[in-house]
């Protein structure tokens, strides 16, 4: 019985090692999106989107995650913390742009990968490893959902320089104060 029990014990705790970890969903996020003729971001092909949602899971203090809503000219962030929620709205010309630009880049064009090289490690590395879930919407139904973990349990992964100064961009914004 109890050999039983160290076995299923010790089974259970081999495949909860290869999960990626989760939290639970609790955001307060502006879920509907409005459509706007005046501002939609589109690309080279007219492919126009009302509004996309950023969600950013970093697992790391103090920002545990964050949600970032572009549409009519503004980012809206929602952040998680270990000091609490906060929420904020970014209408800077240039911050918004720049948003546009790496969505352009890795989302809408496709114009680059974002993973550039992947190698099988010897060993597993399990950890909760960070994510961005980037979701398009046109006419407020979803057009892509695209999820990049950032990291992986059996390989070493080479990415994008311009992903990861996206990533830290978007972490950036959390932390700086802009003003309207």
């Amino acid at each position: 019985m109890t050999k039983n029990f160290c076995i299923f014990f010790l089974m259970m705790f081999i495949m909860s090692c290869n999960q990626v970890g989760s939290i639970v969903d609790n955001e307060v996020l502006l879920e509907t999106t409005h459509s706007s003729n005046r501002n939609q971001i589109s690309d080279r092909q007219n492919f126009k989107l009302d509004s996309v949602k950023i969600r950013v899971v970093s697992f790391t203090r103090p920002i545990l995650e964050a949600t970032y809503i572009l549409e009519n000219y503004c980012v809206n962030i929602t952040s998680v913390s270990v000091d609490g929620d906060s929420s904020k709205e970014v209408c800077k010309k240039e911050i918004i742009n720049q948003i546009k630009r790496y969505l352009s880049i890795f989302y809408i064009n496709r114009e680059e990968e974002i993973e550039l090289k992947r190698t099988k490690r010897d060993y597993i590395e399990s950890t909760d490893y960070p994510y961005i879930k980037v979701i398009g919407y046109q006419n407020k139904k979803e057009i892509f959902n695209v999820n990049t973990q950032i990291g992986d349990e059996e390989y070493d992964i080479e990415y994008h320089p311009k992903f990861l100064e996206f990533y830290n961009f978007l972490n950036s914004l959390i932390k700086e104060e802009y003003p309207r």
